[in-house]
């Protein structure tokens, strides 16, 4: 019930898998990636520092990190190759590089039967080398949901998703720009003799969209209920 802080500094490792160093697969995305043997094991130190406040009716948290990488594994586009007829990726060491971002989250409930809820994060990578951003960093995004409850366990909630515009893309790794959006979920729930049911409609305005990693030519479904 108080307010609470965190700082952590960590270094670690990641060696190549299978696939970066031997693989060759076509994926979803439209790129055929091979493998390269000659990788070296990446090597990093993260900063990171946390502010934490838990009441009654309210949590909340906020997180800035720092990390500096040595040899980043980062997909790379092979220029003027293909296989089958699609782009080729392979995989390569980048010498310097570094990511830096923050997040949030909270939880509040103003009424005994209403929770408010959100996140948020944020991500910017850099090759410190070149200044160009790297490949598969997302944008801005964030969630924000309400909740309304009985002391029947019964709810009904509704949930927004969003992003913002990513711009700042891997162009040389192949990347595409993305619009932002904005989707609505809707879900409700019950019990009855111990059965917990959920239903719901994701995506209940049927908005057309993709995220930034999402396969260039594909969309997300629209609306769907389960």
């Amino acid at each position: 019930h108080g307010l609470g802080a965190r700082v952590s500094v960590g270094y670690g490792y990641r060696i190549p898998n299978p696939t970066e160093l031997y693989g060759l697969a076509l994926k979803p995305d439209g790129f055929v990636y091979r493998g390269n043997a000659e990788l070296d094991t990446e090597t990093n130190r993260n900063v990171e520092a946390s502010l934490t406040l838990d009441r009654t009716r309210l949590s909340a948290s906020a997180t800035v990190f720092r990390t500096d990488l040595k040899g980043l594994i980062t997909p790379v586009l092979a220029e003027d190759e293909v296989i089958v007829g699609k782009p080729v990726r392979s995989y390569a060491n980048l010498a310097d590089s570094r990511l830096t971002g923050a997040s949030g989250s909270f939880q509040w409930r103003p009424l005994q039967t209403l929770t408010l809820s959100g996140t948020a994060s944020y991500t910017h990578g850099e090759d410190l080398a070149t200044g160009r951003p790297l490949a598969a960093i997302p944008p801005l995004q964030g969630s924000l949901a309400a909740r309304l409850h009985d002391d029947a366990d019964r709810w009904i909630a509704v949930e927004t998703l969003a992003a913002a515009r990513q711009e700042r893309v891997a162009s040389h790794a192949g990347e595409v720009e993305t619009p932002g959006y904005g989707v609505f979920n809707l879900s409700a729930g019950f019990r009855i003799r111990g059965l917990e049911t959920t239903l719901g409609v994701d995506n209940l305005l049927d908005r057309a969209y993709r995220a930034h990693l999402d396969p260039v030519r594909l969309l997300r479904p629209g609306r769907s209920f389960f």
